[in-house]
């Protein structure tokens, strides 16, 4: 098991590949547990803990074996899939966990990086028992990676996607050819935890999940169908430091296109540092009202 507080190595072992270094903003600070790394109290049987269990395919429904998982709540623990594709956490602290691979199918995990996709699913624990999740996670292949040259891509599902590399601050290796690609997820891999009332529209995964741009990435997300004037609408993001924190998908701001038909970023306000991007819309809420 690995405390929280080593987050910044966890989060960056494999994707030092990647260019990636540990920031302030990998994990809780220390005040958030013990500081050794025997694990949370309830290896002690001092508190009640469930546990969580799954599968991992690729995109032909076929076990990824040799993964590592992570499960971050109160702590992250990983573990490795079976010749099933199958992996069990037998301890989860009674809270909202992020539930993600940590690596690639493959040896070569720069390439594997460039070329995969990453599922992403809150999960809660609220009692102590066994969560099975009713469907495998997917990993999918990203379909045709492109150059990362600040000209605008279209991606796979029709997403548009501008950066300009002068706007990275870390480059996925090979950091003099980096690329960017995307895969739509169909509806039956959407994730169904840390929506709170959003509802998901369009779904994209991401590789290289973890390139930080200055000014985030220009995202133009097309909608399988028009939304009336006025709807509100966002991206949600995967960010496992706010999954586990807040049990939810972080927020980013969106607008709607005059035809209702694409939901997109404003300008200099995009996304970046995510392994899947949700265009979701709710029900405008209506205006507090004053006191009487």
């Amino acid at each position: 098991m690995i405390r929280l507080a080593t987050l910044g190595l966890l989060a960056c072992t494999p994707l030092g590949l990647l260019g990636c270094t540990p920031t302030d903003d990998t994990g809780p600070t220390d005040d958030t547990g013990p500081t050794d790394d025997t694990g949370p109290t309830g290896d002690t049987g001092a508190e009640p803990t469930g546990s969580v269990e799954g599968t991992l395919v690729d995109d032909q429904a076929q076990p990824l074996a040799g993964v590592t998982m992570t499960l971050c709540g109160t702590y992250c623990r990983t573990e490795t899939t079976d010749a099933d594709g199958h992996f069990f956490f037998g301890i989860a602290e009674l809270t909202a966990h992020v539930l993600e691979p940590f690596d690639y199918p493959g040896e070569d995990q720069a390439l594997a990086a460039a070329s995969w996709s990453r599922p992403f699913e809150i999960v809660t624990v609220d009692a102590p028992e066994l969560v099975s999740l009713p469907l495998p996670l997917v990993m999918r292949p990203v379909v045709d990676p492109q150059p990362v040259d600040g000209a605008t891509r279209v991606l796979d599902g029709g997403l548009e996607l501008t950066l300009d590399p002068a706007d990275i601050s870390h480059l996925p290796a090979p950091a003099t050819d980096p690329t960017l690609g995307a895969v739509a997820i169909p509806e039956v891999e959407w994730p169904t935890g840390g929506l709170g009332d959003w509802q998901i529209l369009a779904a994209w995964g991401l590789a290289v999940w973890d390139m930080e741009a200055e000014d985030g990435f220009a995202v133009r997300a097309p909608l399988p169908s028009p939304l009336a004037a006025g709807a509100e609408v966002a991206f949600l993001v995967a960010d496992y430091t706010h999954g586990f924190q807040h049990g939810l998908f972080f927020e980013e701001a969106a607008v709607l296109s005059d035809d209702g038909n694409w939901i997109e970023t404003p300008a200099k306000a995009g996304l970046d540092r995510s392994t899947l991007w949700l265009a979701v819309t709710r029900t405008p809420r209506s205006p507090s009202r004053p006191s009487p």
